[in-house]
C-alpha cells in the first residue's frame, strides 16, 4: 500500500488540472474509489467541491486512487517496464471523505475538481499557479458542491437545528415567490437585492413599510417577514436556523471565491440538498429577525448570530460587477469582525484575488512567507492610494495580530482586525498622496515608504492611560479586551461600594467641586451598565486631561482649553444635536454636574419620582456613554511643545513626532529609528486638526521615511 501520493507534474502552458473521476458504489459505507486523470480546463466537464478541510489529523477516512497516466508517460512507463497506472491507498481528512460519499452515485462515475487532491498541496510552486487558476475552475465547474457538514463529532441538536433549517428555507421560498413574481426570482441581481433588502429590514416598523412601499423589494421584504412573525409555526421553527449561520463552512475564507464565481451552487448538509437561492434567503430573513420580539429568546442566546454568511452574497455581487482588485481588498477591510479564516495566513489575501476582475498586482508565490506576502500587499495597496490602512487603531498587544512585530509599521497585518476608528475624520484636507518606496537594506523586506507630511508638533508631557485609569476605578482588565461599558459588573460588595464613593468624592475635592451624597447614591442603582465605575473613571480621567492643560501655558491652550478637551471626550459622538448639547459642556462643573447628566440619561417614573430603583436609562443614554468610553479606549492625553491637546495611543511616549500625511486622514504619532527614519506608531487625536484646520495654515511640508 502507497500512503503517500506521488503527483506527476501538471502542464502549465495548458492550463492542465487533476479530476477526480469517483467511482460508482451501492452502500454509502463502501471504500471510496477513484481515477486521478490530468485534462486541460478549458474542455473537461465536472463538479467542483467547496468545503472545510477542518482537522486533518482527527477520524480520518481511506481512499484508493488509481492515478492515470498521461499517454507521453504511459508510453515511457513500459519502455522502463514500469506498471501503469499506479493505485495508492491513502487517508483524507473526514471531511472531505463526507463530501466525496454525498456526491458519490450508486451507477454512474461522478468527476470532481477537489482542491486537496487536484493540487499537489506540498509542491509550492505548483500552488503558486494552480491557485490563481480556482478563479475558473469554479466558474466554469457544471455545478459547485457546498458541504457544510455535519462534522464528525458534531452535536445531535445542532445537526437537528441544521435540517429543520433546510426544510424551513423551502417553506419561506414557497412564501417569497407567492409574494413576489417567480420569474423575478430567478434573476440573480434581483435575488441578490431581496436578500440584503431582507436581511437590513427594520422588522420593528412593518406595518408602515408595507403601507408606505407599494412596490420594489422593500415592500417584498417586509410582507415577507410579516408573513413570518404572524405565523407562531414559523416564529417558533426559525430558531432552527442560527444553527446553520455557525457552521463551520462559513467561517472559511476560500467560500468566498469559490460561491462568488459558481455558475450553480448546491448546499449538502448530511443527506439535505437545496439550491442556494433558498438557504441565502433563509439565512437573510433570520438575520433579520433574530433581534426582535418576534423570535424566541433561544435565537439571541449564547453566541451572536453569524452574519459572515453576508459576505458570501457581497462575493457573487463583487463577481458580476468585474472590480479591481485594489477594490476588493479594500471591501476586505472594512469588513467587521468575526472575520473569515485561513488554515494558511497567505491565504487571507490570497483568498481575495479570485474575487477581482484581475489579480495582477499581487503574484501568488507559496515560497514566500506570510509576513512577505502582506508587505507585497500593503505595497500594492499604498501605491494604489489606499492609504485607511495607516489610521488603522491597534492599541493593545492583543489587536496586533501576529505578524505585528515582525512587519514594516506601514504594512496591514490582515491576521488580526484593527479598528477603523479614525476613517472619520479629513485631516489633510483632501491633500493629494505622494507615495513612493524606496530600497532599505537595513530593513529584513528591503524597502521603506516615503510620505508627505506637515509636522504638527512633538509630545511634550502624557498624562495616564487609559488601560490604568479604567483599573483603579474598578473595572476587570476585561474592559480593556471588550473596550465596553455593557457586560461589566456592578459594584455589588459594600466594600466595593465603599471604595468607589471615596474615590468619587476624592475626585470632587481635586476639582474644588461637591456633588451630595444623595446624588452619588444615585449612582449605585441597577442599571444596565455600571455607572458609579463609569463615574469614578470619568471624573479621575477629566481631572488627568485638565492637569494636562493647566500645567502648559502656550496660546493655544490658554485660548480654549475647554473647548479642546470637550473635542477629545465627545469625539465619537455622533448627530448634531448630541454633539451639541455635549460639547457646549465644556467647563468642569458642567462636565461633573450628576444632577445634569441625571436628566440626560435617565427615563423616569412620574409617580415614583425619588425612587432609585424606578430610574431606567434610556437606550439612547446606554449609546453615549458607551461612545464617550470608547472615544478614550487605548489612548492616553498628551501635550504637545505647540500646546495643542491629544489622544495619543497608550504606547505613545515624549519626544514622539505628530504628523499629517498628504492622504491620510487622521495624523499620526511616529518615532525617531536609526538613519533618519521613523516608525508609525499609531493615528492620534490632535485638537483643532481633525478636519483639516491645519492645511490652511500653509506650513512647510517635509518627506518622511517610514519603515
Amino acid at each position: 500500500m502507497n500512503e503517500e501520493l506521488v503527483y506527476q507534474p501538471l502542464r502549465r502552458d495548458g492550463e492542465e488540472i487533476r479530476l477526480l473521476d469517483l467511482q460508482p458504489a451501492t452502500r454509502s459505507g463502501d471504500t471510496l474509489r477513484c481515477t486521478i486523470r490530468h485534462a486541460k480546463l478549458h474542455k473537461s466537464e465536472y463538479v467542483a467541491l467547496s468545503y472545510v478541510w477542518g482537522q486533518q489529523t482527527k477520524n480520518k477516512s481511506v481512499i484508493e486512487i488509481s492515478y492515470k497516466r498521461n499517454l507521453v508517460e504511459y508510453i515511457e512507463s513500459k519502455l522502463h517496464h514500469d506498471r501503469a497506472p499506479v493505485t495508492y491507498t491513502i487517508e483524507i481528512g473526514n471531511s472531505l471523505s463526507a463530501a466525496l460519499r454525498c456526491l458519490r452515485q450508486k451507477n454512474t462515475v461522478v468527476t470532481i475538481w477537489a482542491d486537496a487532491l487536484s493540487i499537489n498541496q506540498s509542491d509550492k510552486g505548483e500552488k503558486s499557479w494552480q491557485v490563481p487558476l480556482m478563479k475558473l475552475i469554479y466558474s466554469k465547474a457544471r455545478m459547485v458542491h457546498a458541504w457544510l457538514g455535519p462534522c464528525h463529532d458534531e452535536d445531535n441538536r445542532v445537526i437537528s437545528n441544521v435540517r429543520a433549517a433546510f426544510n424551513l428555507a423551502t417553506t419561506v421560498w414557497d412564501l417569497a415567490k407567492k409574494i413576489q413574481n417567480t420569474q423575478s426570482l430567478a434573476f440573480e441581481e434581483n435575488w441578490l437585492e431581496a436578500c440584503f433588502t431582507v436581511a437590513n429590514t427594520d422588522t420593528n416598523n412593518l406595518q408602515q413599510l408595507s403601507s408606505q412601499i407599494e412596490r420594489g423589494w422593500a415592500n417584498f421584504s417586509a410582507r415577507l417577514c410579516h408573513a413570518v412573525i404572524s405565523n407562531s409555526s414559523l416564529q417558533s421553527r426559525i430558531v432552527a436556523v442560527k444553527a446553520l449561520s455557525h457552521v463551520t463552512y462559513f467561517t472559511r475564507v476560500w467560500i468566498l471565491q469559490e460561491i462568488g464565481r459558481a455558475r450553480d451552487l448546491m448546499f449538502n448538509y448530511g443527506q439535505c440538498r437545496m439550491s442556494y437561492q433558498p438557504i441565502f434567503l433563509l439565512l437573510s430573513l433570520a438575520n433579520a429577525l433574530h433581534n426582535t420580539q418576534y423570535v424566541p429568546k433561544v435565537l439571541t442566546g449564547g453566541r451572536d448570530y453569524d452574519k459572515r454568511f453576508l459576505n458570501c452574497l457581497a462575493a457573487r455581487t463583487t463577481c458580476g460587477q468585474n472590480r479591481s482588485l485594489r477594490k476588493v481588498l479594500e471591501v476586505a477591510y472594512f469588513e467587521t469582525p468575526p472575520l473569515h479564516q485561513a488554515g494558511d495566513l497567505r491565504d487571507l489575501v490570497y483568498a481575495r484575488l479570485g474575487l477581482a476582475s484581475s489579480s495582477e498586482g499581487i503574484e501568488v508565490d507559496y515560497r514566500q512567507s506570510f509576513q512577505e506576502v502582506y508587505v507585497k500587499t500593503a505595497r500594492f495597496l499604498l501605491t494604489q492610494g489606499f492609504l485607511e490602512p495607516l489610521v488603522t487603531f491597534r492599541p493593545y498587544k492583543f489587536l496586533k495580530g501576529i505578524a505585528a512585530d515582525d512587519l514594516p509599521s506601514w504594512a496591514y497585518d490582515w491576521s488580526a482586525k484593527g479598528l477603523d476608528a479614525f476613517s472619520k475624520y479629513n485631516a489633510s484636507r483632501d491633500k493629494s498622496p505622494q507615495v513612493s518606496f524606496i530600497e532599505y537594506p537595513s530593513s529584513r523586506f528591503g524597502y521603506a515608504l516615503t510620505l508627505t507630511g506637515v509636522k504638527v508638533g512633538q509630545i511634550q508631557s502624557v498624562g495616564k492611560r487609559f488601560s490604568t485609569t479604567i483599573q483603579a476605578a474598578g473595572f476587570r482588565r476585561e474592559a480593556i479586551a471588550i473596550g465596553r461599558l455593557q457586560g461589566q459588573p456592578l459594584p455589588r460588595s459594600a466594600e466595593q461600594k465603599q471604595m468607589l464613593k471615596a474615590s468619587i468624592n476624592r475626585a470632587y475635592e481635586q476639582l474644588g467641586l461637591e456633588a451630595s451624597k444623595a446624588d452619588i447614591e444615585e449612582l449605585f442603582g441597577d442599571y444596565l451598565l455600571p455607572l458609579a465605575s463609569f463615574w469614578s473613571w470619568w471624573l479621575h480621567w477629566i481631572i488627568e486631561i485638565r492637569t494636562l492643560t493647566t500645567s502648559f501655558c502656550a496660546p493655544q491652550v490658554m485660548q480654549a482649553p475647554s473647548k479642546s478637551i470637550a473635542e477629545l471626550l465627545f469625539r465619537n459622538l455622533k448627530g448634531p444635536s448630541i454633539e451639541g448639547s455635549f460639547r457646549s459642556m465644556t467647563d468642569p462643573s458642567a462636565l461633573t454636574d450628576l444632577q445634569r447628566w441625571s436628566t440626560m440619561l435617565f427615563e423616569k417614573d412620574d409617580e415614583n419620582m425619588n425612587k432609585i430603583q424606578a430610574k431606567r436609562m434610556s437606550a439612547l443614554a446606554v449609546a453615549l456613554l458607551e461612545s464617550i468610553f470608547r472615544s478614550a479606549w487605548g489612548m492616553r492625553p498628551a501635550m504637545l511643545d505647540t500646546g495643542r491637546l491629544s489622544y495619543i495611543p497608550e504606547d505613545g511616549a515624549l519626544q514622539d513626532q505628530i504628523v499629517i500625511f498628504h492622504g491620510v486622514k487622521a495624523p499620526l504619532v511616529i518615532r525617531k529609528s536609526a538613519s533618519d527614519t521613523y516608525r508609525i506608531i499609531g493615528p492620534t487625536h490632535v485638537c483643532g486638526v481633525m478636519q483639516g484646520q491645519l492645511m490652511d495654515a500653509n506650513l512647510p511640508s517635509q518627506r518622511y521615511v517610514l519603515v
